[in-house]
Parts: structure tokens; C-alpha cells; sequence
């Protein structure tokens, strides 16, 4: 038999690219749950290796998943558009001092009209999708990798 559970834990989520998330929350069941990038969607030149990585764990993603509810195991993903991680607010902060030479004026490094909804997606939003999608109540999914950029891969 395969062995594909995630552990039974209660933690804390870190959001990253190509990075595993730890669900918050009791688990019950094998599930699997990549947080990958849009990076392997929304293909960029200027981001082609991340682009490869990226778009080489959607299919690994999808694949695994096909294959894997045979055995009663759940594996699916999560395409995080930018999201305002700690990794983020780091890079947005060396902007702002490279521009005003100040890190504390990061917030203004923020151009609402790149992000849909104004704004960067919060870690705890790409967390409530990862718990709802790890729920026994979305038991019938598995090689599925949803996007979660607020449309931004559509937008003109």
C-alpha cells in the first residue's frame, strides 16, 4: 500500500511557493495538499525557472491525484497568486528603501491597481482554503489544483 498521509496536527500554515502546507486543524483521512504558485499558470519570462518548477507540480499534482483514490488518499493543490507573506513584505520593504530610503514606507510599494480586490491576498485567506479543501466534506476531490488569485490571471 501506499503511504501518503499528512500527520495529525495542529500548527501553524506557512505560505510559500512549491512549499507543503501544514493544515491548522484535526485530520482525519490521508489527504496531500501542495501549495504551488501561479507561477505554473500564469507563465512569465522573467519567471520561466520558477514557471518550470511551478508547472511541473500542478502535473505531478494532478497525476498522484488520479491514482490516488484507489487507496482512500486525497491529493490536490493550491495556486497562490501573490500573496503578502513575510517573504513579501521583506522585498517590499528593500524597495522602499532603495526609493525613499526608508523600509518603513513598504506599504507604499503596494500598487492596489496590480492586485485584484486592491490588494495582496493574506497567508490566513490561501489557510482557509487549504482547511475547507482538507475537509471531509470535499471528500470527492483529489488531482485537482485550484487557483486562487481573485481572477487576476483573466483580468485584461
Amino acid at each position: 500500500p501506499r503511504s501518503m498521509s499528512i500527520e495529525k496536527t495542529i500548527g501553524a500554515v506557512e505560505i510559500g511557493t512549491s512549499k507543503v502546507v501544514v493544515l491548522v486543524g484535526e485530520i482525519s483521512g490521508d489527504r496531500r495538499l501542495n501549495i504551488i504558485g501561479m507561477g505554473g499558470r500564469a507563465v512569465r519570462p522573467s519567471y520561466i525557472i520558477g514557471s518550470a518548477g511551478n508547472s511541473a507540480l500542478i502535473g505531478f499534482t494532478n497525476a498522484l491525484g488520479a491514482e490516488t483514490p484507489q487507496d482512500n488518499v486525497r491529493v490536490f493543490g493550491i495556486n497562490p497568486s501573490p500573496t503578502l507573506t513575510d517573504r513579501m513584505t521583506s522585498l517590499l520593504k528593500d524597495r522602499a528603501e532603495a526609493k525613499f530610503g526608508d523600509r518603513a514606507r513598504w506599504e507604499e510599494m503596494v500598487d492596489p491597481t496590480r492586485f485584484p480586490f486592491g490588494r495582496p491576498k493574506n497567508p490566513e485567506e490561501v489557510a482557509a482554503l487549504a482547511v475547507m479543501l482538507a475537509s471531509p466534506k470535499v471528500h470527492y476531490l483529489s488531482g485537482t489544483v485550484v487557483d486562487i488569485d481573485g481572477g487576476g490571471m483573466w483580468a485584461g
